[in-house]
């Protein structure tokens, strides 16, 4: 019994200590920690600059600022003063010149009205002056009550270009130097992304499970029937009739036993059925019994036939003396001694345009395209366009003769696209008595043309080559024709 208290004495006794030993360490760190807050609070008594807001030179640890860091602060409080001062303006473009203010005003607020905004916001206008007379319209400054009157003005000023009065005239939001800056960085940004890509959209495909198997597909793809009538199924047709999209499957998609499939529930839908090639229909996957087709088809993107090569010899620049020397290098008399007429024929057309391809230069054959739609007046206004920007090149670069360019290419621009629209009206009004005319122009606007891409040969093997093409058709032509023996009779 005594055994057993002593030693939960000691137990204790330990615990006791360890929770003692415990306390005395956290007890000297906070003294430690104490001095050290005692010491620093020392420094900021002494420090003379204790009730200045912190810099990026407490942040650093310096004990003085040097000029990046000053030019680096001054830029920013002036930009947010800057940002701030703009925060409620606004800048209006494209409106004539005039010094009334009055008038200003009051265009200002119709303006305003004219997008449905309230012009008793305007409370302050004023028009930029021009640098010269030959300056036609300058920007309006205009200061709204609040910022939230500038987004609302801003985001309502898309409805100018419905007013005949304003359809020239834009609004933007008055910008900092900073942001103007980082809004032209981005402008040259952008327009260099797009000229360096020069592929624009020109179709569409779109492939998937649409699961629509009351439509009966067929060759006539664009008009199937829907048995039984499915309102989803007649929605879906019409739609694909409004985008002119057209349907290439033409076989059942979906398995419903090894060897039976039925309806067409997997679509691909293209622009230009033209560009979709090779589709086939692959097993299901995994072993499943029933189930979805695996699709697959090839999607051309450039035709596959290369432009024809219309380069000509330029005989005018020819080196015939080196040309003759080769000539008479041959012994003609030995080589034609050895051959037959025809033989020799083949082996001196072989010589000739051998040398002509080494001492002949080539030249394009430079083919003069004509627009079909373009009118005399249009044609007029593009040479006086360009007579006007060599002028202005001429000039030094003369302002009243740049402005004289630039109206001028606003008339010509102007022209050609009308010169375009009543083209196409006119084509699309003669398309039922001359339909010739309506297509060719439509298939000249195509970038996959209408061509016989790929063939199977009596093997089942495909090819695309046009070698290979031309043999098969001609095989296909030779295997019809008829062989009939001459009658003398």
């Amino acid at each position: 019994m005594v055994n057993v208290q002593k030693s939960t004495f000691d137990a204790f006794a330990a615990e006791q200590k360890k929770l003692i030993d415990g306390l005395e360490k956290r007890i000297s760190d906070l003294e430690e920690k104490c001095k050290l807050l005692e010491t620093e609070n020392k420094k900021l008594k002494g420090s003379k600059e204790q009730n200045k807001p912190m810099l990026f030179s407490d942040l650093l640890k310096k004990n003085k600022m040097d000029n990046v860091e000053k030019n680096i602060i001054n830029a920013i409080r002036l930009e947010r003063c800057e940002e701030e001062k703009k925060s409620k303006n606004v800048l209006i473009f494209g409106t004539e010149f005039t010094e009334d203010s009055k008038v200003n005003v009051d265009l200002v607020k119709e303006m305003v009205e004219s997008v449905g905004c309230d012009s008793k916001k305007v409370k302050f206008v004023r028009r930029f002056k021009r640098k010269d007379d030959n300056v036609k319209s300058t920007p309006i400054l205009v200061e709204l009550e609040d910022k939230d009157s500038r987004l609302e003005l801003l985001k309502s000023a898309k409805y100018l270009k419905q007013n005949e009065k304003f359809e020239k005239v834009y609004i933007n939001p008055d910008q900092t130097f900073a942001e103007r800056e980082l809004s032209k960085n981005l402008i040259a940004k952008r327009n260099e992304l797009n000229n360096s890509n020069d592929r624009r959209f020109s179709s569409l495909v779109i492939c998937g499970d649409f699961n629509y198997p009351s439509i009966k597909w067929s060759t006539n793809s664009n008009f199937p029937d829907i048995t039984p009538f499915d309102l989803a199924s007649q929605v879906f047709v019409e739609n694909l009739q409004d985008s002119f999209l057209s349907q290439v499957v033409m076989k059942n998609t979906f398995q419903t036993s090894e060897n039976s499939s039925s309806n067409i529930l997997d679509l691909v839908l293209a622009s230009n059925r033209e560009r979709v090639l090779e589709l086939e229909h692959k097993p299901v996957l995994g072993d499943l019994l029933r189930g979805h087709h695996v699709l697959t088809f090839k999607y051309s993107t450039v035709s596959i036939f290369s432009n024809f090569d219309n380069r000509l010899f330029d005989f005018s620049k020819g080196k015939y003396k080196l040309f003759a020397d080769e000539l008479v290098k041959i012994n003609w008399l030995s080589i034609f001694n050895t051959k037959d007429v025809e033989a020799s024929y083949i082996f001196l057309l072989k010589v000739y345009n051998h040398l002509c391809k080494k001492y002949i230069p080539l030249r394009r054959k430079q083919a003069k395209v004509k627009v079909p739609w373009i009118t005399k007046k249009s044609k007029k206004l593009t040479r006086k366009k360009k007579n006007f920007w060599f002028k202005y090149l001429a000039s030094g670069k003369n302002v009243g003769l740049l402005e004289e360019y630039k109206k001028v290419k606003k008339d010509a621009n102007k022209s050609l696209k009308n010169d375009l629209k009543e083209f196409e009206m006119n084509l699309v009004a003669k398309s039922k008595k001359f339909p010739k005319l309506f297509y060719s122009y439509v298939n000249s606007k195509l970038a996959v043309k209408d061509q016989i891409k790929a063939l199977k040969d009596k093997f089942g093997e495909l090819k695309t080559e046009s070698s290979d093409l031309c043999s098969i058709l001609n095989e296909q032509f030779e295997s019809v024709f008829i062989k009939e023996e001459p009658d003398f009779t």
